[in-house]
């Protein structure tokens, strides 16, 4: 039944209706739209571990991680570990949240600025970024049961039969591409089309993206439309124990049928157990990883949901510091499993699968049995829904406070409430939409890793600053928006651009040589005694286009070539002004992209800051008293503190590090600093155990 037996179906089942129930229980306890945006804040630090685990951890997390492994080796953890030192930073940042005591981002900036402008952008970012992260979240669980629910071809229909023995024509073809005549060249660009509409297939499923997708995302609707945050944060619970199940399900088989650990080495390339790629075997150099922390540290911060599950949602202080910090080191351990899981699938099935967002899938298919592999669907479900659920509650929260209701003000709580669960299910229609039109999880991935720094540099400068003033957070959200989402996607699309010969150009191609384990290839050419043989062999890095994500060879009857996907503005000025980019490695292009993607905002708010006029004192004297006062966990305590704040505003002038002047920098408290040498504590032991897991060679 559907590619699935009955006791798969029955696990998946049993999620489905224990979500749901939740869902129902927690609406009967919204009251407001505080109680459906935030929970009440009132989270302790179980929930709040759980909420910040679930929220950052989706389907596409494990799929990811493992899908870079399988293709670049251990290396590829930092697809998703990247995060692991930003983590510390989460001790000093999760109070921000909860002291700035509003409900979403765009209050922030509303009342930092007293921009409506700044704020409107700040929502129409927002619901941009909570579309495209649900996205990747089904995408990755689309294609995973694709891949889980494949027909025999026995079952397939005509058509489908016709189908595949094209799409195996098409790959034989692309395998002798060098050699192939005028008339065989002429049926590879026909066969080309009509794999890129999606006309031929190399396989068929019992269940396709386009059944699976809307089911689940119908599900997230039904219990977090109900039970807004609360059924959220419970739910995120019980999921976040299902995704650690995930993260080990596949490696006691995998490894059982390898030969465990020895095995796995034998029959791997040794470059793929390196933590720290090579400029030559990975992209992910020491000096790319670094630049992706840089990054992802400027923008995590003004992630829509972190406003809600990075603490505003919390009970108190430490409750907010526990849950960000320790939610997210969570993370940080099971990604090693992740990526190990990837490593393994290579060794296993080698390039089986074309599609490498489809591994994950088809180890699942492989190595587990009847019960088991419905088991891994509900934990991939789980993965999805507990990142979704949150981002949907957050962007319902977004437009219903900061766009509808300064539009029709004074209205009931419960109307609130009915239009945040409206949103809901606009958000997600147009993140289904989104995923049925993109289905690439890496590309989608790397567009949300760029995307919050458009906001990311004016929440850092503007809460540690005072002098940052409205023109310059305009100036650089204009400028960020522009670099990172308008001209990737239409440049490419401005035909003199995209087939101009000056841009269509590669990296240099390179031989290494790299030991790896012999095989049955290399015993028939007497390079070694026996498979798994540790040799030396020669291995080609392969150009890769320099300012676009990809270069289509060959792209009409007439042999043109054509940029495809999107365009690295940053490199594109550099290229322009003369700097020859070819001698850079991938890597070291990336790094180059992102450090200008975090850099030239700050410049330019610090520039404009100085020549333009700051918000007014009275406004920011109110917001800086507000922000430095801690939390009570009385709310009424907590009000009259505020308003003593607010009425002295030279109450923590000798708190600062700089006293008197416009750097709004706290002191560092006890607790902060030996909480944050802690937590880095905390990050090498992860790294520790991701370089164990990495070389263990026993049994």
């Amino acid at each position: 039944m559907l590619g699935l037996h009955i006791l798969d179906l029955l696990a998946i089942l049993i999620y489905f209706l224990i979500v749901v129930f939740i869902g129902y229980i927690a609406n009967r306890r919204i009251k407001d739209k505080e109680d459906f945006f935030l929970g009440g804040r009132k989270f302790g630090k179980l929930v709040s571990v759980f909420l910040a685990f679930g929220a950052g951890t989706s389907s596409d997390t494990a799929i990811t991680a493992s899908r870079e492994t399988y293709r670049t080796g251990m290396s590829g953890i930092w697809v998703q570990l990247l995060w692991l030192f930003v983590t510390p930073f989460y001790w000093i940042i999760a109070p921000w949240y909860r002291r700035l005591r509003v409900i979403t981002g765009g209050d922030y900036f509303e009342e930092r600025f007293q921009s409506k402008g700044l704020t409107n952008l700040y929502v129409v970012f927002g619901l941009l970024w909570f579309m495209f992260y649900i996205a990747i979240g089904f995408t990755a669980i689309g294609k995973t049961v694709e891949i889980v629910t494949v027909k025999p071809e026995s079952e397939y229909s005509q058509k489908e039969k016709i189908s595949s023995q094209r799409y195996k024509e098409y790959r034989d073809l692309s395998s002798r591409k060098q050699v192939l005549d005028e008339d065989d060249k002429s049926r590879l660009y026909e066969l080309s089309a009509q794999v890129k509409e999606g006309d031929i297939r190399a396989f068929y499923s019992y269940i396709t993206p386009r059944e699976s997708v809307p089911v689940i995302a119908l599900i997230v609707l039904l219990y977090g439309v109900l039970g807004g945050l609360f059924a959220a944060a419970w739910t995120d619970t019980l999921q976040g124990i299902l995704i650690i199940i995930l993260s080990v399900l596949l490696l006691p088989t995998g490894l059982a049928e390898i030969g465990w650990f020895s095995g796995l080495h034998a029959k791997t390339p040794e470059f793929m157990f390196n933590i720290i790629g090579s400029a030559e075997t990975s992209e992910y150099t020491w000096y790319y990883i670094i630049a992706l922390i840089v990054m992802n540290m400027v923008g995590v911060a003004a992630q829509p949901h972190i406003f809600a599950t990075g603490g505003g949602g919390a009970r108190d202080e430490m409750s907010a510091r526990i849950g960000l910090v320790f939610g997210n080191f969570l993370k940080r351990f099971v990604t090693i499993m992740w990526g190990l899981t990837g490593v393994l699938a290579f060794a296993l099935f080698g390039k089986a699968v074309s599609d490498p967002d489809m591994i994950w899938g088809y180890a699942t298919s492989q190595l587990l049995g009847p019960g088991f592999v419905g088991v891994m669907i509900a934990c991939l479900l789980a993965a999805a829904m507990s990142s979704a659920d949150a981002f949907m509650i957050s962007g319902s929260a977004l437009f219903t406070k900061n766009l509808y209701q300064p539009l029709f003000p004074g209205r009931p709580e419960r109307h609130y409430v009915l239009v945040g669960r409206t949103v809901s299910v606009v958000m997600i229609v147009g993140a289904i939409t989104l995923s049925l039109y993109f289905n690439n999880v890496l590309s989608l991935i790397k567009y949300i890793w760029q995307l919050p720094i458009i906001y990311g540099a004016v929440f850092w400068l503007s809460i540690l600053w005072k002098k940052c003033s409205k023109p310059a957070a305009l100036t650089a959200v204009i400028y960020s928006g522009l670099m990172i989402v308008v001209l990737p996607g239409v440049l490419p699309k401005v035909d003199a651009v995209a087939t101009h010969p000056s841009l269509l150009i590669y990296t240099q191609e390179r031989m290494i040589e790299i030991r790896a384990g012999a095989t049955a290839q290399d015993v028939e050419l007497d390079l070694a005694d026996e498979i798994g043989d540790v040799i030396t062999k020669k291995h080609r890095i392969a150009p890769t286009p320099v300012l676009f994500e990809q270069i289509e060879e060959e792209t009409d009857k007439m042999n043109r070539r054509r940029g495809s996907g999107k365009i690295y503005p940053n490199l594109l000025a550099l290229h322009m002004i003369g700097i020859d980019l070819r001698h850079f490695s991938r890597s070291g292009l990336m790094t180059l992209s992102y450090a200008l993607d975090v850099i030239m905002p700050f410049l330019l708010m610090l520039l404009i800051s100085l020549v333009t006029r700051p918000v007014d004192r009275n406004i920011l004297n109110r917001f800086y008293s507000k922000f430095h006062t801690p939390v009570q966990g009385d709310d009424t305590n907590d009000k009259e503190e505020v308003k003593r704040s607010i009425q002295n505003p030279q109450r923590f002038e000798q708190e600062k590090l700089f006293p008197g002047s416009s750097w709004e920098i706290m002191k560092p408290s006890r607790t902060v600093y030996l909480g944050f040498l802690a937590c880095i504590a905390i990050a090498l032991a992860v790294m520790g155990f991701a370089f164990l897991m990495a070389n263990i060679q026993i049994p």
